[in-house]
């Protein structure tokens, strides 16, 4: 096979997803899970040599020991919501493949079967 010559059409690829979103839109919520939960750049560290960063370092310091339980209780808090969100992002994606499949196959699926399916393809079922 000549892969030079070869001529993909991308315009029909892109009208029978579209087809299949808009006829589907339950997909659209596993899109946004995922969506979501990517993680872009959140965290920017700098390294800073100053001696107001070392002041506000110590200011900080300061803080959490005077507030050591609030500090525990909100990072305890957002390490739930960081687990809940991963498990809803491995559902989702799981959920978006296996819908899309089922959609290929002429197969019946919606909202509760994709994440049934997405909860087995987690598991390592499928």
């Amino acid at each position: 096979m000549n892969y030079k010559t070869m001529k993909v059409n991308y315009l029909a690829i892109l009208k029978r997803a579209w087809s299949i979103t808009w006829s589907n839109r339950y997909l659209w919520w596993f899109g946004f899970f995922i969506a979501l939960t990517s993680s872009g750049s959140l965290l920017n560290y700098s390294n800073r040599n100053s001696n107001n960063s070392q002041q506000i370092d110590q200011n900080f310091a300061d803080f959490l020991s005077q507030h050591a339980s609030w500090f525990l209780i909100g990072a305890l808090i957002i390490i739930l919501i960081f687990v809940s969100l991963l498990i809803m992002r491995i559902l989702s994606r799981g959920a978006l493949i296996k819908s899309i499949e089922k959609h290929s196959k002429n197969e019946v699926s919606d909202f509760r079967a994709g994440l049934k399916d997405g909860n087995r393809a987690e598991r390592g079922a499928l």
